[in-house]
């Protein structure tokens, strides 16, 4: 089944919306809010970019991401400052 172009809009739409409501959870934290991760969603596999200072951040933007409603799997791509 083929979807139209306004059914891939829709879902284009959503995507986004996740991704919104990931990356304002992520920036209810202070400590993580500073890092300016970006968020990235395509149905409900939700990636994160960004850099950390110390393996809780990653650990702690992880559980935060788990826990947005719509939320599939979380792909954390966070990588250590040097």
């Amino acid at each position: 089944m083929r979807s139209t172009h306004a059914e891939q809009l829709a879902a284009e739409v959503s995507d986004a919306e996740l991704a919104a409501k990931v990356k304002a959870a992520l920036d209810q934290d202070p400590e993580l809010a500073k890092l300016h991760l970006k968020v990235t969603n395509k149905k409900g596999d939700i990636t994160i970019d960004g850099t950390m200072t110390d393996d809780q951040q990653m650990l702690k933007a992880g559980e935060i991401t788990q826990n947005v409603p719509g939320v599939k799997n979380v792909l954390n791509n966070m990588m250590m400052t040097k």
